[in-house]
């Protein structure tokens, strides 16, 4: 089955933002400027809806798909921008010694602004899942190919080629195996010759071959990769790798080589 949690929320500050900037300069002590630039923002509504959701389904090799978004919302946004010249100087006027006057200049102002902007719209899927399980419920007992990132395909030779395991260009009998599940969930894959692909160690080169029957060697743990391809972990902890040259053997971590699409 499956299912989804879904959060939603809105955000509303209220806030008025204010500032001031002065400048004071005295000449010889008879004349005495203030100069003031104010800037005032009255903030009256934002609106910062939000929505994180997380979807899962176990129907596929267990999917979490994360979905985000965010967006902002800024209705009637005033302020302005105020320029003040205000000055006070000795006259000698005879009734009063000290004369003073002012200027003051709107330099910008605004009113009633509404916009929306979208902050973020992000989604991401993750996969993971007890590997072999999953592979075995799509795909025992079919006859599966492995189609490398090379665009080729995973073959098992015949006798005269001493049974080895590479690639080739086209997809026949050859590359086509039998996938059966075992009873510890690891995965075995039988060849049309009757033998099953049997992953060497280190003294053999990291090649991989065929054996006669299924033992440890020839046991396979699918790993499920998040772009929907699949690796093939061995049991000498490494993974089966199709190189550039045609060969296939193991590598120590999963990279683009270590992926295959399994087709049926």
């Amino acid at each position: 089955g499956g299912g989804a949690v879904s959060v939603t929320g809105t955000i509303t500050p209220m806030a008025s933002v204010s500032a001031v900037s002065k400048a004071e300069a005295a000449y010889e002590g008879f004349l005495s400027i203030n100069v003031a630039l104010s800037i005032t923002l009255e903030i009256l509504s934002i609106s910062f809806p939000f929505t994180a959701s997380v979807t899962y389904d176990w129907g596929t090799p267990s999917a979490l798909t994360f979905q985000e978004t965010a967006s902002l919302a800024l209705s009637t946004l005033s302020g302005s921008i105020d320029f003040a010249f205000n000055y006070e100087y000795w006259c000698w006027d005879w009734d009063d010694w000290s004369c003073n006057g002012s200027h003051n200049h709107n330099l910008l102002s605004w009113d009633g602004i509404e916009d929306s902007w979208t902050l973020f719209d992000w989604s991401q899927s993750l996969y993971f899942g007890s590997g072999s399980d999953d592979f075995c419920g799509t795909y025992d007992g079919d006859t599966i190919s492995l189609r490398t990132h090379h665009d080729t395909y995973v073959r098992a030779n015949a006798s005269p080629q001493g049974y080895i395991v590479n690639q080739s260009s086209t997809e026949g009998v050859w590359e086509r195996f039998l996938v059966q599940c075992q009873a510890d969930g690891k995965v075995a894959l039988k060849t049309a010759h009757n033998r099953w692909i049997q992953p060497h160690p280190a003294g053999g080169g990291w090649v991989v071959r065929q054996q006669s029957s299924v033992g440890p060697w020839e046991k396979l743990t699918p790993v499920y990769q998040s772009d929907g391809k699949w690796a093939f972990l061995t049991a000498h902890g490494r993974y089966l790798q199709a190189n550039d040259d045609g060969s296939v053997k193991q590598q120590t971590y999963v990279g683009t080589w270590e992926k295959f699409t399994v087709g049926l």
